[in-house]
């Protein structure tokens, strides 16, 4: 699969390796996949570039505002991913980025399993920084301050559900992700994952101005592009043919 980032500005949310192993495990380029708790799109954006008939759900109006805007050609939703506005076997694939914790799994797996035809794939993920990257204890100060959980916006104590829910061949991938960014990318990234973490815009423009200080204190005034790892955890399954 062939990832295209033809914005600098916004470079991609997910690395290249992870949408090979979705294409690996079987989800279809050319159908139709619905991005579930979309955001402004960013996990869908390569399935769009390459084929894919996107469609996205999300309960944030400004949010898919802001899909709309990046991503036309795609079909953007204002609804809930526990009482989706689909008819049964509507869809090919079923992707949800960094936002399966905020809500009941077990209403949204029987949701997905519904609107999914049959031998259609699911897939599920999180990504966090790798614990030896330079900035992760950085990030973890900067949440410690303000009081937040320094995983805000992971996956946290186990996925019974996805394992209980009636899909087959379920399977896990840890895909890891080494790359070089620069200061004010990973700030916009670390905002992204506190908004998909539903904190509050006050303590997210703390946390932000609070990192901006470690970074001048501990990295020195100077750093714009440093080398950062994530560890993506890819939950992946079929809904039987």
């Amino acid at each position: 699969m062939t990832v295209q980032n033809d914005t600098p500005a916004r470079p991609l949310a997910y690395s290249p390796s992870l949408y090979d192993a979705l294409v690996e495990f079987g989800m279809p380029l050319r159908g139709r996949i619905l991005d579930a708790a979309c955001g402004e799109g960013d996990a869908s954006a390569p399935l769009l570039d390459n084929g894919a008939v996107v469609t996205g759900i999300d309960l944030h109006a400004e949010a898919l505002d802001r899909a709309r805007r990046l991503h036309p050609t795609a079909t953007w939703r204002l609804g809930d991913v526990t009482a989706l506005p689909f008819e049964a076997a509507t869809f090919d694939g079923y992707i949800c980025a960094q936002s399966y914790h905020l809500f009941d799994r077990a209403k949204a797996f029987a949701e997905a399993y519904r609107v999914l035809k049959p031998g259609g794939v699911v897939a599920v993920w999180w990504k966090h920084a790798l614990s030896g990257s330079p900035v992760r204890p950085l990030c973890d100060e900067a949440a410690r301050e303000i009081d937040i959980h320094p995983l805000a916006g992971t996956l946290v104590g186990g996925f019974r559900e996805f394992y209980a829910a009636p899909f087959v061949g379920q399977t896990l991938r840890v895909v890891q992700w080494r790359l070089v960014t620069t200061r004010a990318a990973f700030f916009e990234e670390e905002r992204v994952r506190l908004e998909h973490a539903e904190i509050s815009a006050d303590r997210i423009e703390r946390y932000v101005k609070t990192l901006e200080r470690l970074f001048v204190e501990q990295l020195g005034p100077e750093i714009g592009s440093f080398q950062h790892a994530y560890m993506q955890y890819l939950y992946l399954a079929r809904k039987a043919a």
